[in-house]
């Protein structure tokens, strides 16, 4: 077990640690099931797609990945971070902007509104940013991990025929 990939074969698993091809559960089944006198091949053993990080859906690069018309490559966890610091730095930008706006103002009400309303409207609007895209980040997990045990399941019933 790891924190990083240590060759290949190796599969990250649900708590997102690195394991060797051996501990994954298909390949267990896979060495259990050959005949007497059959070496198991260690090395050629590939986990299922979904279960290591060189599958179908990380393995693209992002510009491979706009263009994939078939959409089985996602850019939304790639960029998801990103956004999300360009609309933290845009929303502090205008929160600031307002609030020296206002306090320039020098009206009694104006300075209210800077000191009360902007730093208030500012966090709801970067709570309801931060919600949004980590809606969007449990949607696409859920959508690898799904994928990932139909796979499982897939390949199981490949080898149960």
């Amino acid at each position: 077990m790891s924190d990083t990939q240590q060759g290949p074969g190796w599969w990250q698993a649900g708590d997102y640690k690195w394991y060797p091809p051996e501990m994954h559960p298909a390949y267990q089944a896979q060495r259990a099931s050959p005949p007497p006198g059959t070496p198991a091949p260690p090395s050629s053993y590939q986990p299922p797609l979904g279960s290591s990080g060189d599958d179908a859906l990380e393995s693209k690069g992002f510009i491979r990945s706009l263009y994939d018309f078939s959409f089985s490559s996602f850019v939304t966890l790639r960029v998801i971070r990103v956004l999300y610091v360009l609309i933290t730095i845009l929303y502090s930008v205008t929160a600031a902007i307002v609030f020296i706006g206002a306090l320039i103002e020098h009206k009694p009400a104006d300075i209210l509104f800077a000191i009360i309303i902007v730093p208030i409207a500012y966090l709801i609007y970067l709570t309801f940013a931060r919600i949004a895209m980590e809606i969007l980040m449990v949607l696409f997990n859920i959508g690898k991990d799904v994928r990932s045990i139909r796979e499982r399941g897939e390949g199981q019933s490949q080898r149960s025929a």
